[in-house]
C-alpha cells in the first residue's frame, strides 16, 4: 500500500530498528494489530509486519499509523507497515519460522492453541522479532540484523548443508541467499 511508503522518490519504506510480527494468519480486523501497534508506541520503535494477508480494518489501523507518523513527522503514531508471505502452505510456515530464528520473534499460527496471534497480543514483547533494518518496496522487501550475526548464522547453515545435503532447502542461509536480498 501506498500509504507506507515514507520515501516516495524510491517508493520505498525503509525502517530502522523495527519490532517484526511474524503470523500465517490474514489480518482483518483492527483488535489483530493494535496490541502490537500499542506496544511499539510505547517502545518508540517501527512496526513491521509480515502476514498470510492484512486488509480491511487491519490494514486500515496500520496505514492510518503510518501515514501520521510521515505526516506529522512521527508527532503521533509509529512507522508500520505490512507484506504478504510470499508463500503458501507448509512452504509459508517453513519460511516464517526460519524468519523467526533471524528477527529472534516468534510465528503467531492460527489455530494453534499455544502460540495464536490472541495469546501473541497478550504479551508482544515476548513474540516480537526485532531487525536492524527493513526495506520494503513494490514488489520485495529486505531486513537486515548486524553483519557478524549474518555470518554466524550462514557458517552454520553451509556446516548443516554439507553434513546433510537434503536440508539445504529447510536451511536459514538459504533463505537468506535467496529469498531475502539484505540491505548493505
Amino acid at each position: 500500500s501506498e500509504a507506507f511508503v515514507n520515501f516516495p522518490e524510491q517508493g520505498a519504506c525503509v525502517m530502522s530498528y523495527p519490532l517484526v510480527l511474524l503470523t500465517d494468519a490474514t489480518l482483518t480486523k483492527a483488535n489483530d494489530v493494535k496490541p502490537f501497534i500499542d506496544y511499539a508506541a510505547k517502545v518508540k520503535r517501527p512496526l513491521f509486519v509480515v502476514a498470510a494477508n492484512v486488509r480491511d480494518d487491519a490494514m486500515n489501523m496500520l496505514a492510518g499509523n503510518a501515514s501520521v507518523f510521515v505526516s506529522e513527522q512521527g508527532a503521533r503514531g509509529i512507522l508500520a507497515c505490512a507484506v504478504q508471505v510470499p508463500w503458501a502452505g507448509q512452504d509459508a510456515a517453513d519460511w516464517l519460522a526460519d524468519l523467526a530464528a533471524y528477527v529472534g520473534g516468534k510465528v503467531a499460527m492460527k489455530g494453534a492453541a499455544g502460540g495464536s496471534l490472541e495469546v501473541a497480543a497478550k504479551n508482544p514483547a515476548q513474540w516480537l522479532g526485532s531487525a536492524q533494518a527493513v526495506l520494503v518496496k513494490s514488489d520485495s522487501f529486505s531486513v537486515k540484523k548486524g553483519p557478524e550475526q549474518i555470518e554466524q548464522i550462514l557458517y552454520a547453515c553451509r556446516q548443516a548443508s554439507l553434513e546433510h545435503a537434503p536440508a539445504v532447502g529447510d536451511c536459514l542461509g538459504y533463505l537468506l541467499l535467496d529469498y531475502l536480498r539484505l540491505v548493505a
